[in-house]
């Protein structure tokens, strides 16, 4: 005799019904999400992001232990503060941080800033307290035909920001300290090529345009 089960076709009507249940609360909540951030968005004014923009960019380095860092927490805060979130508060803790204290380059007499690069894993482009003395060379983008005619060796040389990781030949070549001219564009990877994550000591150094 034939007999027809149902016990199995039960709990599986009752997971299709779940399941549909289910998809149609997270239709709900999508499209909640969806007006809430519409709704956002529509409130960003272009005046203000600029604004904003302006300010943080005022404050110089905002690298932590930088003054700009402090006084980009505080704006930060008082904004947040200022919009009506409640139980804002600041926490401070301990890092390791690089501090640039100063760096000069000396030609014909005069003086001009200079601004260390990041350091290579935890060694920093640092010099010695009487500092280092060398011809100054200029090596374009930093191709190895751009060095042709040079006496590389125990130099310091000048070299385009814009130069990728073939600012790595100058050192190879025995120079013994890479200055970076600002360009007039960049872009956050060639920031990141200019330095390696081995602790290698090759001092680096970025120079302005406005000198």
């Amino acid at each position: 005799m034939f007999r027809f089960r149902a016990t199995a076709v039960i709990p599986l009507f009752f997971l299709l019904t779940l399941t549909a249940c289910h998809a149609d609360q997270k239709l709900k909540v999508d499209a909640k999400l969806a007006r809430t951030y519409e709704n956002l968005a529509s409130e960003v004014r272009a005046s203000e992001l600029a604004g904003t923009i302006e300010t943080l960019s005022s404050m110089g380095s905002r690298v932590a232990g930088y003054p700009g860092c402090d006084a980009a927490g505080t704006y930060v805060l008082d904004q947040f503060r200022k919009i009506g979130l409640e139980d804002v508060k600041s926490e401070p803790f301990c890092i390791s941080i690089p501090v640039d204290e100063g760096a000069s380059l000396e030609v014909a007499g005069k003086s001009y800033r200079l601004h260390p690069m990041w350091p290579n894993l935890v060694r920093t482009s640092q010099l010695p307290p009487e500092g280092m003395t060398g011809s100054l060379i200029y090596g374009g983008a930093g191709r190895l035909n751009e060095f042709d005619g040079y006496d590389v060796a125990g130099s310091v040389v000048m070299m385009e920001f814009n130069s990728g990781a073939e600012w790595m030949n100058a050192p190879r070549l025995g120079a013994k300290a890479v200055i970076f001219i600002e360009p007039e564009t960049t872009m956050r990877g060639e920031a990141e090529a200019k330095f390696i994550s081995i602790p290698i000591s090759i001092p680096r150094f970025w120079i302005s345009k406005s000198i």
